[in-house]
């Protein structure tokens, strides 16, 4: 418990210390970097790059049970059939955790009103599941029965485990952030935002019949040639048709995908996608071969590779699983009262296993470059769940460096065997070999994506830094201002807007402390200490909407002869926000610039009356 103890002697003393004061004046100002350089002798440094490729291993035995147990030399790895030297092995399991990986024993209920703190009750330790309820790619008729099921697995869900909820319909949806609360999970998905709803790019049922497949079955068409050429016609139509439709769904499918991958970007450790669907139109994916039942003619792979590895480059395993549970051809259904010729009756069966084949690749090709698990012809919906949960909290992380050491961008195979008869293995098959300039770029770019993430709506709380802060509201929503206009203007949701008598904004507070020494200082000739701090927000509203954001520059220099109090004192700040009143999220951020370290935390709107 040595972690839990000293966690809240830290929240003791941010409540508890006498504060020094910095005010920081509100303002729409840009983050500016700092001046300072620190008094050090020039060195020369050595640089050298060793390229490491980490994935995780998930192994179960032949009735699927999790494999513990096993040790580094139980594995062996080889790329493009050349074997590879592990350089790093780690077990990861649900079953026997140390009590010292528990929360912290606070009771945030005791705080003053509308105080908050950066810390996280839920098991960090665990994998961070994230469920896509997809709507868009399921019939209206399947996704009642599917919602039930997801409830009830939520109702019982492996203890400690942290969950987010997105739902897809015909654009992504956050539902709840990421929590171990059963309470506030069950509670998403009964909201009305979880209902089922159609969409207008959304699969048709797999009983609808085209108005010319019931023409052409219906007996009345003329057999002449000039009627069969309209009736041909017809159809080509309405096959350009769903062909449009596929390619909308198949784009804001993809779109999701990348959208959730940024979400899980900076949060370290193993995190697994549950994708819940009714139909998989991806068709193609890195290493695989092209399947697409739909329309051959359409190339989607450039949009998929980028898809599939912003995937695996944030360590998200993807779990798809079929809500249809198992499928009989529509043709047999006793509700079914067409009446089929013999040369449709071939047409429906052929077209109906044909989509079923394709989808199942897909939820494979998918599940196996990620390395997940596919789940389909199976009514176990919840059970399914329940797998794949338990999957992503007992595997084994592993790295090594490639002996290849031509990066072109290239896909490389990766093939894991353990030295156990029996065992089933599931990890990513492939990554890109990017080349110097692509991994310079993304190392330079690497901070910001961390500061990105941390403010990103519904993520867990970020605590690299520990703060608290304490929010007031400030008068009453007031008129936008001009200036307040070109900055609301930068945002989507205002980006195209008109009527700004509508928009009014509210004035908040915001007193921050944090102890001073979780500061890095730069250390000046003279002696003194500069910090470069940087105080963030954003604004959400309550579709999760981006509606402002903004940071503020904090330098809390320290003389020779306050560093003793500096050491056991306090840092506060007070900071001034406008943001639109219709704000149902205030995401505030503390950044110590100096070595990109980040505190964060999320609070809903409005606030309690004190």
């Amino acid at each position: 418990m040595i972690r839990s103890k000293r966690l809240a002697a830290a929240i003791a003393a941010l409540l508890a210390a006498p504060w020094l004061v910095c005010r920081i004046a509100g303002g729409q100002t840009k983050p500016q970097s700092a001046q300072t350089k620190p008094n050090s002798p020039a060195q020369t440094t050595i640089k050298t790059q060793v390229r490491q490729v980490l994935f995780d291993v998930v192994v179960t035995d032949g009735k699927n049970n999790p494999v513990a147990g096993l040790k580094r030399e139980d594995f062996s790895i080889t790329e493009d059939g050349a074997l590879q030297q592990i350089l790093s092995f780690e077990a990861h399991t649900s079953v026997g955790e140390s009590a010292d990986h528990a929360a912290p024993p606070i009771d945030l209920s005791k705080l003053p009103a509308n105080t908050f703190l950066n810390i996280n009750h839920a098991r960090e330790d665990l994998p961070l599941n994230v469920i896509l309820f997809d709507v868009l790619n399921t019939p209206i008729s399947d996704t009642y029965l599917a919602r039930r099921d997801i409830k009830k697995f939520l109702m019982n869900k492996p203890s400690g485990s942290r969950f987010a909820i997105f739902i897809l319909s015909d654009k992504l949806h956050l539902l709840q952030g990421v929590t171990d609360s059963e309470a506030e999970l069950l509670a998403a998905m009964d909201s009305r935002a979880a209902s089922p709803q159609t969409t207008a790019q959304g699969v048709p049922n797999s009983r609808t019949v085209s108005p010319a497949t019931a023409l052409g079955d219906s007996g009345l068409m003329p057999s002449y040639a000039g009627a069969q050429e309209m009736l041909a016609r017809m159809k080509h139509l309405e096959a350009l048709g769903d062909t449009y439709h596929l390619q909308r769904r198949l784009g804001t499918t993809v779109d999701a995908f990348e959208e959730i991958s940024r979400f899980l970007r900076g949060m370290p450790g193993r995190k697994n996608l549950l994708w819940l669907s009714g139909s998989f139109p991806v068709g193609v994916l890195p290493g695989g071969d092209p399947i697409d039942p739909f329309s051959r003619a359409v190339d989607y792979s450039p949009e998929l590779k980028q898809a599939a590895d912003l995937l695996t480059l944030n360590q998200v395993a993807v779990y798809p699983v079929d809500i249809r549970g198992l499928m009989a051809n529509p043709i047999y259904d006793a509700s079914d009262n067409r009446t089929y010729t013999a040369s449709s009756l071939e047409s429906d069966r052929k077209q109906f296993w044909l989509q079923l084949v394709g989808d199942h690749d897909t939820m494979d090709q998918l599940a196996e470059f990620t390395g997940g698990h596919a789940f389909y012809e199976t009514n176990g919906f919840e059970q399914a769940l329940r797998m794949a949960a338990e999957d992503g909290s007992n595997y084994y992380s592993l790295s090594y460096s490639p002996s290849n050491t031509k990066f072109d961008g290239r896909l490389r195979k990766i093939h894991v065997n353990v030295a156990r008869k029996g065992m089933h293995l599931s990890y990513r098959r492939n990554y890109f070999a990017d080349d110097d300039s692509t991994l310079t770029l993304r190392a330079a770019n690497a901070p910001l994506e961390k500061r990105d993430a941390a403010m990103e709506r519904g993520a867990p709380p970020s605590h690299e830094l520990l703060f608290s802060v304490h929010a007031k509201t400030v008068g009453f929503p007031a008129d936008v201002t001009p200036e307040q206009i070109r900055d609301l203007s930068e945002f989507t949701p205002f980006a195209k807007f008109n009527k700004w008598d509508s928009v009014k904004m509210q004035k908040y507070e915001l007193e921050y402390a944090l102890l001073r020494k979780q500061v890095t200082y730069l250390i000046t000739p003279d002696g003194l200490r500069h910090a470069a701090l940087e105080f963030l927000y954003s604004a959400y509203d309550r579709d999760s909407n981006l509606l402002i954001s903004g940071t503020w520059n904090g330098d809390p220099t320290i003389s020779p002869q306050d560093l003793e109090q500096a050491r056991t004192g306090m840092f506060r700040a007070m900071q001034t926000v406008e943001i639109p009143a219709n704000t149902s999220w205030l995401r505030i951020g503390v950044r110590d610039a100096v070595d990109a370290r980040i505190g964060s935390l999320e609070i809903p709107l409005p606030l309690r009356t004190e």
